[in-house]
């Protein structure tokens, strides 16, 4: 996450896009966002630069989307895609990595059944 958000600062600073935030509410219990970012750069751009360059591997990597959902003060949904080559035949292609936080219930160890009467039970779980 770490280089995601290196790269994402250093496109928005070339003026390649900006964050938009669609839901944004702060409380003394966190906060709910639902913030995304896509790139200005087109993909035939992006794949054009990386074919075009003498070392490929000296080519900066281009975000193109990025999604973030905070649901409570926690981060529940990230979403970031990469564009790319699908070797062998090098077909254009995203690589697109999810986390989402998922939460639990509990069952109940006596009836090996969901019981909401424990306490422990996730809601909407």
């Amino acid at each position: 996450m770490k280089w995601t958000r290196h790269r994402l600062v250093a496109q928005m600073a070339a003026g390649n896009g900006w964050i938009d935030a669609e839901h944004l509410l702060l409380s003394s219990l966190g906060c709910d966002a639902s913030l995304s970012y896509t790139s200005q750069t087109t993909f035939e751009q992006i794949i054009e630069n990386q074919i075009k360059a003498a070392d490929p591997t000296q080519t900066p990597v281009e975000l193109s989307t990025w999604k973030h959902r905070i649901v409570v003060g926690r981060d529940f949904l990230f979403i970031e895609a990469t564009p790319g080559f699908l070797f062998p035949f090098v077909f254009p292609c995203f690589f697109v990595r999810l986390t989402q936080r998922r939460f639990a219930s509990y069952a109940d160890t006596k009836t090996n059944r969901r019981s909401n009467e424990t306490g422990f039970s996730a809601p909407g779980a």
